[in-house]
């Protein structure tokens, strides 16, 4: 190529086939400006505009014996739009991974924090029933572990029914109280 000649799009693909480095230069001079506008008008960050307009002409150099185009400004900015989707796609993926990965991390930590607080409230309202008056705790124990009917529990511990509900009903109060000083708002057992 001669330099300071003006060259057709079709006169500077043909002298590109054949390797001419300078037909490149023109072909990049040429185009970039326009190229980089259309690029940034998407993605609004310079870096990443001038990298796909550098990925695009990087491809048409690698690619110079291979491509049959027709248009090259058409072309160029086709091939510009397209890495300006994968770009934008990749930043797409990337965004929802690192949210997936934040709500996971989110979602495990407050599993862990429910279960500590699930395990310190058990430990609680365990303690609180061994400190449950004899009857009291024997008759709760019965009804809530062993899952026996007021009934039943009566006739083992020869006491009356009425007797053995005003034990769970008062084992239940003193739970609900250690409860509710641990943040809880009810009890439903």
């Amino acid at each position: 190529m001669r330099k300071g000649e003006a060259f057709s799009d079709q006169e500077l693909l043909s002298l590109l086939r054949s390797e001419d480095q300078l037909a490149f230069n023109e072909i990049y001079n040429r185009y970039w400006q326009t190229l980089y506008a259309v690029a940034y008008n998407r993605l609004r960050d310079q870096q990443k505009s001038e990298d796909a307009v550098h990925d695009v002409f990087s491809s048409l150099w690698s690619n110079r014996h291979k491509s049959e185009i027709n248009n090259l400004g058409a072309y160029l900015a086709t091939a510009v739009k397209f890495r300006v989707l994968g770009s934008i796609r990749k930043e797409s993926v990337k965004q929802n991974y690192l949210q997936h990965i934040s709500l996971s991390e989110s979602v495990e930590s407050h599993d862990i924090s429910e279960t500590l607080h699930y395990k310190r409230l058990m430990e609680a309202v365990n303690e609180e029933v061994e400190n449950l008056p004899e009857r009291c705790r024997l008759a709760f124990k019965y009804s809530r572990e062993d899952n026996m009917p007021i009934k039943q529990i009566a006739s083992e511990m020869n006491l009356s029914t009425s007797t053995v509900e005003n034990h769970l009903n008062r084992a239940l109060k003193k739970l609900r109280l250690v409860i509710k000083k641990m943040g809880a708002a009810f009890l439903s057992l």
